[in-house]
């Protein structure tokens, strides 16, 4: 939807959070300038206007959270994320109004408590490190205002819709005490609703029209352009979903299908959909809380006063090192056991797979003995981990509660997303380029 600039690469987290923010206001600002006036429409939803002010906001705020280089191509699918977001935000908002639901100030201040107790940060650290950056307070309190009034939207709209049965628990606590593993597939799709007014032949002939672009490789931007007064485009959330618990149809459609294909239009009780598989994995609906993981951890350590340019090249000699580590019983890198004068650490740990914090672990499950991470940023310098070991203890059969919970969780995700999914298909939303 917006428009690509060639950026720098550089890590994104709390810690370049100045250096990020910089870099990334010039670019966006001047984007958002282009018009006569300072700040412009980027979106109406319904009645309500999203300006390029909101979206540098929010860009801004969102930067905190990101690790790994920002190259042109990942800003703007950053960008596009972020107005889809804010497009979201704005349909939770009017729906909790719909049904006079309101958030307090005591609430949200009970949510930013709670966000730094979750990241190990002293109380008043968000507050204190987004005044420092420029950054109101206010934008990261309009953000929790709008999580805190979709969740109670679900509990009060959704929750009673979503049920476990005995069998299903039942189930999944033979699968998980087996050690099997659930098959989940990263889905793209993009849904083409069926009307009163609409001939559902004519919608599936631009389903089939679509598909032919995607597999050209047209831009989604210009695929809105294309179909603009033909047919309305809705985009599906980027999620992994559980391969049983989806459709029939959809399931059906992605079978025997390779990683980046693209399946023939579907029709499902929302549309017709156009479905890209992005990956598959496989996965434990709950934590292996017995498997432990050794690991060898390189570090290119980095100082408070590290400039962007530094930072780029820590960036670029982590990516050589990725593909050189060594092996798990060398002390150093490949061929290089003495790294003094070099800043770069190298250590070896044991730890449980329960233990790591939830984006470590993310980035550690997937990965077979000897595979090595991407190269991320951390308050201390650049980091690779390479799985050396790994041990899962057969599992004792799981807490029955615990298994009910996350079965519930599971499917009230999916219920939520398909209310949104609703949301956005009656609701007036102008998204301009």
């Amino acid at each position: 939807m917006l428009r690509e600039r060639a950026q720098p690469a550089m890590p994104c987290g709390m810690k370049y959070f100045a250096l990020c923010l910089l870099a990334f206001s010039v670019a966006f600002t001047a984007h958002a300038l282009r018009e006569p006036n300072e700040y412009r429409i980027v979106a109406i939803v319904n009645d309500e206007v999203i300006s390029s002010r909101d979206l540098l906001q929010r860009l801004m705020l969102n930067m905190t959270t990101l690790r790994g280089p920002m190259d042109a191509k990942r800003q703007r699918a950053f960008e596009e994320a972020t107005l889809q977001a804010l497009v979201d935000e704005r349909l939770k908002l009017q729906e909790a109004e719909r049904y006079s639901i309101n958030i307090t100030p005591e609430e949200i201040d009970k949510a930013i408590r709670q966000l730094e107790k979750q990241q190990r940060l002293a109380p008043g650290t968000i507050t204190a490190k987004l005044e420092e950056s420029g950054l109101p307070i206010d934008i990261l309190r309009e953000q929790l205002k709008g999580d805190l009034a979709w969740q109670k939207l679900l509990s009060r709209q959704v929750q009673r819709n979503v049920s476990i049965s005995e069998e299903e628990i039942d189930q999944a606590q033979t699968r998980i005490s087996r050690g099997e593993k659930i098959e989940q597939a990263q889905i793209a799709s993009v849904i083409l609703p069926i009307s009163e007014d609409t001939q559902p032949e004519v919608v599936l002939g631009y389903a089939r029209e679509l598909r032919s672009q995607m597999l050209a490789g047209t831009p989604a931007s210009q695929l809105l352009d294309q179909f603009e007064g033909k047919v309305r485009l809705e985009y599906g959330p980027l999620s992994w979903v559980e391969t049983d618990l989806m459709s029939p149809e959809l399931r059906e459609a992605i079978t025997g299908l390779e990683k980046g294909d693209i399946a023939q239009p579907v029709l499902t009780d929302v549309g017709y959909q156009v479905v890209r598989l992005m990956d598959k994995r496989y996965v434990s609906t709950l934590p292996e809380e017995n498997a432990e993981v050794a690991l060898k951890e390189i570090v290119l350590n980095l100082s408070e006063q590290s400039m962007t340019l530094e930072i780029e090249a820590m960036m670029d000699i982590a990516r050589n090192i990725a593909k050189y580590p060594g092996t798990c019983q060398e002390e150093g890198l490949a061929g290089m056991n003495n790294l003094a004068g070099l800043n770069i650490d190298v250590d070896y740990k044991r730890v449980e797979l329960a233990r790591l914090q939830p984006d470590l672990r993310q980035m550690i499950e997937p990965l077979s003995v000897t595979q090595i991470t991407e190269p991320f940023a951390a308050p201390d310098g650049i980091h690779l981990l390479m799985l050396c070991e790994k041990m899962a203890m057969p599992l004792p059969k799981p807490d029955r509660d615990k298994v009910r919970a996350a079965l519930y969780q599971e499917k009230l995700q999916l219920e939520a997303e398909k209310y949104l999914r609703r949301l956005r298909r009656e609701a007036f939303i102008d998204v301009r380029a």
